[in-house]
Order: C-alpha cells, then structure tokens, then sequence
C-alpha cells in the first residue's frame, strides 16, 4: 500500500467512534505522514481491538507506526512486528499516541511491539511520543533515533504550538531490545519531561533490561533497569523484580525454557507474516492418443491411454474431455467426455463419444 497522508494496511482513517476488530494486515506500507501497518490515522472515541500486524512500514515524516500511525483513540490487544522507519514520532506499534490538546482519551492496553524501529526524534520500540495511557505494553525490538529515543516510548511529554503541555502515561510496561541515539535516550523512555514547563510524565511498574537494551538506570528518564536474569522465567515475578505487575491477571511468566513474561490477553505468536504451508502435490496427469485418421462422419475418437495420479501421488477417479479448439487455437467447446476412469492406473483404448459428427476442418 503506498500513499502520501494517512496511509494503512488495511484502513486509512478509523474514523471518530469507529471500531476495528479482529483484523490481520502483511506486507509492505508507504507514504509520508500518519502511516500504520494497519491504520494510518486512528480518531478520537475510535476503537482497535484484537488485532495483528507484520508489516515493512517506510515513511519520509512523522507520526509512523507498525499498527497506527497516529493514536487518538483506544488500541487494545494489539501486536505489531516487522521494521519501521520515518522521521520523528515513530514507535513500533504507534508513532504518535495522546488525545489532541487533552480533549479525549487515549490508551493502548496489552499490547506488544516486536519490530525494529529507525527515525530521527521522538522514537520508541512501542510508541514514538506518548502523551496518552500506555498500560500492560511490551517492546522487542532495537530503537535507533538521534533524539528523545527510548525502549518503550521516546518521549512521554510535549509542549503543543499553543504553550499546552501534556505528558503521558506509562504504566506495567517492559522493554528488552537494544536502544541507541545521541541525546536523551533511554533503556524504557528517552524524555519525561518538559523542562521549560516542568512537567513530567508518569512511570509506575515499568522495566528494562540492562543487558540487551545497552542503558543503564542512569540514563534512562523512567523505569527501573533489571538483568536479563531477573526478567525472565519464575525470577521474573520476584517482588524485587517485575513483582509490580499483575501475574496470573495480565501477565504469566514463561520458563522452559526461560522467557520474559507474555500477555495473556495476547495470542502466542510471533509473527503474522509465517511462509504459506506447502501446497499439497498435484498428481500428474498422463494422456496419449495414437496417430489415427479420424473418418468424416465419425462420432467418437479413441484414447491411446489416461491416467491420473500414482502410488506417489495418488489420484482419483476422472474422466477425459473431448473440446474443439477456437479460432486462436485455444480450447472451445465441449463435445465429448469419457465413461469415468480409475484413477492411479493407465486406461487403455477409451471411447470417447462426441455430440457431434466430425467433418474434414474439425480438429
């Protein structure tokens, strides 16, 4: 799907009070601003839910995402996995969520991003700029930015044209996959403040793995740095661990082999895009007709031998079917067929009865 503004995989816009549910996009999404591997522009009071995406999305702006490209509404039960690149506001699974100028609510809700992500400023392995709710959320893939770049969210504050400061919400969240850029980058968020107005966005029970992320609890602007160890399998529930989060409710840890914790709201699967089962073998067809002069008047042409399928690759029963040709030496119409034939064995000297009497320029 290519386009220039508000470009999905499956929708442009979902429209205010809009819902999409149970829905799959693949493949390949361009354009410029607003561009989603499913919904390029999700509206306030618009609702997506349950819902998958495996898609290459390649944006030139801002405001770029696996799933939607610019969030105002609600995504719930949502996984993204695939690459994203754009400009600035580009996450994994959404490039810009938050309600406009805090005029409604915005909230992703047990979601996950699995797909690398590349921008400019403002970009995050789940959300690029998050000034909304992000609760029960997990980030996978490697974030590359140069500004505001983080494991979960890139920055989780902005100041609007008109002086307006809002800032985000994060809450039960996790992020594993490696993070760099050159200014305020962090393992889970890379920005949670607007300094000229002092305002800092929420981090509660929200984690980052020191190891695969490559950030330290120093640089992050949110959330607490754990081992891989400490993250994984039963460990990973530990009070002095991710023992903020809701085990047996939201999340379930993972062990044999040891994992970091699932949600259970999602479905176990990776990746949408998985390669088409192998088609099941066509059994090969055999027919010969012997070199016979055909006598004008005749009504019926016999079959040297037919078969249809073998012990390898079995058949079933057929028949054979007479067509004249076209004008253009294609297939016309029907005038004969065989008496049915078993299949996965040669049949000899098959009468074929024609509906027709053959003249001399019949073929």
């Amino acid at each position: 799907v290519t386009g220039d503004f508000s470009v999905g995989g499956l929708v442009g816009t979902n429209g205010f009070d809009a819902t999409i549910k149970n829905a799959r996009a693949s493949g390949i999404v361009a354009g410029e601003d607003d561009v989603g591997g499913l919904v390029g522009s999700n509206a306030a009071g618009a609702t997506i839910q349950n819902v998958t995406t495996s898609v290459t999305v390649d944006a030139t702006g801002d405001q770029v995402g696996g799933l939607v490209g610019d969030n105002f509404g609600q995504i719930q039960i949502a996984r993204s996995s695939g690459f994203v690149i754009g400009k600035n506001s580009v996450g994994g699974l959404a490039g810009r969520s938050g309600p406009e100028g805090g005029s409604s609510d915005s909230i992703i809700q047990n979601a996950s991003a699995f797909g690398d992500v590349i921008g400019d400023r403002r970009v995050g392995g789940l959300v690029g700029q998050n000034t909304g709710s992000s609760i029960n959320t997990s980030a996978f893939g490697n974030v590359t930015g140069d500004q505001q770049v983080g494991g979960v969210v890139g920055t989780n504050t902005i100041i609007l044209d008109d002086g307006e400061v809002v800032a985000g919400a994060i809450q039960d969240t996790f992020a594993v996959g490696a993070v760099s850029g050159n200014s305020d980058v962090g393992g889970l968020v890379g920005n949670n403040t607007a300094t000229e107005a002092a305002t800092t966005g929420t981090v509660e029970q929200s984690y980052f793995d020191i190891n695969t992320t490559g950030q330290d609890q120093d640089t992050s602007a949110g959330g607490i740095g754990l081992t891989t160890a400490q993250m994984q399998g039963s460990a990973a529930a530990a009070e002095d661990n991710m023992g903020g989060f809701d085990f047996g409710g939201a999340w379930e840890t993972r062990t044999d082999p040891d994992d970091y914790p699932t949600l259970i709201a999602l479905p176990q699967q990776t990746d949408l895009a998985q390669p088409d089962p192998e088609p099941e073998p066509i059994p090969k067809t055999t027919v010969t007709f012997e070199n016979q002069t055909v006598i004008n008047g005749s009504t019926s042409v016999t079959v040297a031998s037919a078969q249809f399928g073998n012990q390898s690759v079995p058949g079933e029963d057929f028949v054979v079917v007479v067509h004249e040709t076209n004008s253009t030496g294609g297939i016309g119409t029907k005038i004969g067929e065989s008496p049915v034939l078993e299949g996965n064995q040669t049949n000899s000297n098959i009468t074929v009865n024609l509906s027709k009497e053959l003249g001399p320029n019949d073929d």
